[in-house]
């Protein structure tokens, strides 16, 4: 059978791998879209703490932005949602407007959302659905093209509302440029030889009244009509029309909430999701004001704050802003509008890939896909199983890869002919990729297939990961480290010695280089010259005996590649002579380097380490508190250097952490080797015993093997290395620098991985993620603690502490009327509401919606009351500590 009669690679729903955010208005577009988006749960993302730890997956994103949508309580309008290129946000965006606009907008897109995430999660799927019934005004903005950002506003505003079927006639005052174009052609229309003249220039072919019609029906929908009536303008009278002229967001936003929104309108709120929104920030950096529009950042912003929780800005980004504030004047107006954007609630989106690239492939034949490539299949179950093991041992994995029945029928049947270790290069070359997305180039590589023949006899075609160096991905990945997005050199050096030597490689050799391309760029943790080359035999489909023969011409011949015992890879050498002298006086150095137990207390290690900032927990997030105080400062030092004095001082700190920014934990890091005695462990035992009631912890980092201790000693004796030394060796210190610093990182956090806590009981190893047994912890410490919904306390700057002090100062001197709470503002409302107002969903429920107080009906806050009312003694003083000193010690 012919490959493409057997397997397709579904066009109808894969959008060229670009959808567009502007698709939401078409409506069959949009529909197709949205139905077709592959959700992915908590389950999929679980990964085991360290870097990823911190990733959403979609469907708990949509969970929690439909929870901002629906709540008017929530104070902070702004979202920004973080990923890649090519990893679905249009696709995303497109979707989320379907599912705000409400049920009854488009049923049937708004229904198979809800199945598609019921599917993944029964539970989330109802929360949902019920935080989706309100019908929004979505407005949809495409920063890749180059707009003012006013007058794209109001194109989205009137084509949102022609969507919903609404008349636009309240917003047509605000645009005096259409105006301009609606009363120039009602003059002109008699003259339509003019209009006709430019009209084929614009995609028009109507003629004479067809084409005045057209004109007065979509000048004030279609920039294109508005363009042709513009073109005509500037010919008569020398100059274009201004679009921006005497057009604002802050008109617009205010325009469509009172005239649209609320009791005045059929919507509820307003929704805008803003895609691209990086590339419109570099945009807007780059050209002046008048062009960009930039002042309408600051005026979104500020609508969106005062709107009480009718408007909520959801903006998609590659990058975090911090990212872009970093590439533009700190001076400039523009870099003021964007900072305000960081205290957006950000959320760094995880991606499921390889799910959704199964749920591309099209079996057209499935009878026939089942006898004769599902069962070849079955055959190589071995061969499936050591590369799952391999990629196990030798990459921090999460989704399908971490349970072998989903990455056996997700990855090694679903996306069959890829190689497993294919799609897995692809689901993580996201970040390299700029022109062409991840589905793009898996869809070439079945394009290329279609025509080969598929029978008992034929060997079954397969896509190695070496062979996606060959094409487009090659490219992108060199792209991605010449412009400095990707700080590896690992391409660069490549592409050097590919040209180089190409005329002596013979394929092979190329097969190999290019495997080792990937396992660096990848960072595969091989172990030694046999794990490497097992991985090279993996990602290339040659034996062992092949790589063998062809390694003797790559190292010893041409000194192309040198194994790194350390690392247990293979380095590329550009220039042999001089990486071997590099490597004898490094061994020199190593031998000299002298190693005391004080590294640790290293600024650089400790940051290699990722020790320096407190850790997060989820327990602020799931108890309701906006204040940051629920973190965990670390700390990291030898084992045998706990002492009992140590330990009484961070108890002290612990029970004196009582203020928002301090962290109320502490999380102590121990590390231990195969040269330390056991009895040290013993120790911490014993001492931790003293611990118990206080938030912290006790991790062992159990370096078994002395590979991190070696590690570290690589470091230093690079360190050691002179002012002339680091000279002459240039073009490889600063390589060998980053390598081992690399390697070091990856070291600590594998070793944390592992979740080796001691505490009073002994040394065991945790079964959940540490952030959640962290949170655990202050749960046990802190049964009782009370919600804290006051916005703003998670930055360290802000308004948030001044509205605080001025609503504390309004409560103690029992000055409640209409005067005083209007002169909190709207901020200093909402946060009131949403800490003490019966009626809000996190607070203490003591508040009416008339300002008066009672008795609190949170139950833990009445007992926090009681405990405060029971030490009251009338004409009697009590400190404030005394009163509720209590309340904030721990334990």
């Amino acid at each position: 059978m012919r490959f493409g009669d057997l397997l397709e690679f579904r066009k109808d729903i894969f959008f060229d791998g670009a959808v567009q955010i502007d698709w939401f208005y078409n409506r069959d577009k949009a529909t197709l879209v949205a139905k077709n988006f592959v959700f992915h749960g908590s389950e999929y993302n679980g990964a085991g703490g360290g870097r990823e730890s911190n990733l959403k997956d979609t469907v708990s994103f949509v969970q929690e932005i439909s929870e901002k949508v629906n709540n008017e309580f929530n104070n902070n309008p702004l979202s920004l949602a973080i990923a890649t290129y090519g990893t679905g946000k249009s696709h995303l965006g497109v979707t989320l407007g379907e599912l705000f606009s409400g049920p009854d907008y488009n049923p049937e897109a708004y229904s198979a959302i809800i199945e598609n995430i019921r599917n993944i999660d029964f539970a989330k799927a109802r929360e949902i659905e019920q935080n989706t019934k309100k019908h929004n005004l979505v407005l949809t903005i495409n920063g890749m093209r180059d707009i003012n950002l006013n007058a794209e506003l109001l194109k989205v505003a009137q084509k949102s509302l022609l969507l919903y079927g609404c008349s636009t006639d309240n917003l047509k005052k605000i645009n005096r440029a259409l105006e301009t174009a609606s009363r120039f052609f009602e003059r002109n229309w008699s003259s339509i030889e003019l209009f006709e003249k430019y009209a084929s220039e614009f995609g028009f072919v109507q003629k004479g009244n067809e084409l005045i019609e057209y004109v007065r029906a979509t000048l004030f929908q279609e920039e294109a009509t508005f363009n042709l009536v513009n073109a005509v303008y500037k010919d008569v009278n020398g100059v274009d029309i201004s679009w921006d002229e005497g057009i604002s967001a802050n008109s617009i936003l205010n325009a469509l909430l009172d005239d649209y929104c609320g009791s005045s309108g059929p919507f509820d709120g307003i929704v805008i999701l803003f895609d691209e929104f990086g590339r419109y920030l570099e945009y807007a950096s780059n050209n002046n004001s008048a062009k960009t529009g930039e002042s309408a950042l600051q005026q979104i912003f500020e609508c969106a704050q005062n709107a009480e929780g009718r408007i909520q800005v959801i903006n998609f980004i590659q990058s975090d802003i911090k990212t872009y504030m970093q590439r533009i004047d700190p001076t400039s107006n523009i870099s003021r509008y964007i900072g305000r954007y960081d205290a957006s609630d950000k959320y760094h989106l995880s991606s499921n890939l390889e799910t959704i690239f199964a749920n591309l492939v099209l079996r057209k034949d499935k009878q026939f896909f089942t006898a004769n490539i599902a069962s070849r299949l079955q055959k190589k179950e071995e061969y499936w199983k050591d590369i799952y093991t391999s990629l196990n041992d030798w990459t921090n994995v999460k989704g399908v890869w971490k349970y072998y029945d989903k990455y056996r029928k997700v990855v090694v049947q679903g996306i069959f002919p890829m190689h497993p270790l294919a799609t897995y290069a692809l689901s993580q070359l996201s970040s390299y990729l700029q022109n062409r997305s991840s589905l793009f180039l898996v869809s070439q590589y079945f394009e290329a297939l279609k025509d080969i023949t598929i029978d008992a006899n034929s060997e079954l075609p397969c896509i190695y990961p070496e062979q996606l160096l060959q094409g487009d991905l090659f490219t992108e990945i060199l792209s991605a480290e010449e412009s400095g997005r990707q700080s590896t050199q690992f391409c660069l050096a490549f592409n050097r010695i590919i040209s180089k030597h190409l005329d002596n490689l013979d394929d092979n050799c190329l097969k190999i280089l290019r495997a080792n391309l990937l396992l660096r760029i990848l960072r595969f943790k091989t172990i030694d010259r046999k794990g490497a080359i097992k991985a090279i035999s993996l990602f290339t489909g040659l034996s062992i005996a092949e790589i063998n023969n062809s390694m003797d011409y790559l190292e010893r011949e041409y000194a192309i590649l040198s194994l790194n015992e350390h690392s247990g890879c293979f380095d590329f050498l550009e220039e042999s002579t001089g990486a071997h002298d590099f490597k004898v006086f490094f061994n020199r150095a190593r031998a000299n380097a002298k190693l005391s137990k004080d590294i640790l207390s290293d600024s650089i290690i400790r940051e290699l380490a990722d020790v320096i900032e407190p850790l997060t927990t989820r327990f602020n997030y799931e108890n309701k508190i906006k204040t940051k105080e629920w973190q965990y400062e670390q700390d990291l030092f030898y084992v045998d250097e706990l002492s009992a004095g140590y330990l009484n001082n961070i108890i002290k700190e612990c029970s004196e952490a009582v203020s928002p920014d301090k962290p109320k934990g502490r999380l102590v890091w121990l590390y231990t080797n195969k040269d330390v005695d056991y009895s040290n462990i013993e120790d911490v035992v014993r001492l931790s015993a003293k611990a118990v009631g206080y938030p912290i912890v006790f991790m062992l980092l159990n370096d078994k093997d002395n590979r991190l201790w070696n590690a570290i000693t690589d470091y230093v004796a690079l360190k050691s290395f002179d002012y002339q030394a680091v000279n002459r060796f240039s073009a490889y210190y600063n390589e060998a620098l980053d390598a081992i610093s690399n390697l070091i990182r990856d070291m600590f956090e594998n070793l944390k991985m592992e979740k080796t806590c001691i505490d009073s009981r002994g040394v065991s190893n945790l079964k959940d993620r540490l952030q959640v047994y962290l949170a655990q912890v202050f749960g046990n410490v802190y049964s009782q603690v009370l919600s804290f919904d006051f916005d703003g306390f998670e930055n360290s700057r802000g308004k948030a502490r001044s509205i605080f002090f001025k609503i504390v100062r309004i409560l103690f001197n029992g000055n409640i009327n209409n005067t005083t709470i209007e002169g909190l503002g709207v901020d200093g409302k909402g946060r009131l509401k949403n800490t003490l107002s019966y009626n809000a969903p996190n607070s203490w429920k003591c508040m009416s919606e008339d300002y008066l107080f009672f008795e609190p009906k949170n139950q833990r806050t009445l007992s926090a009351y009681n405990l405060i009312t029971g030490k009251f003694v009338e004409d009697s003083y009590i400190s404030y500590k005394d009163l509720v000193g209590e309340l904030m010690e721990a334990p």
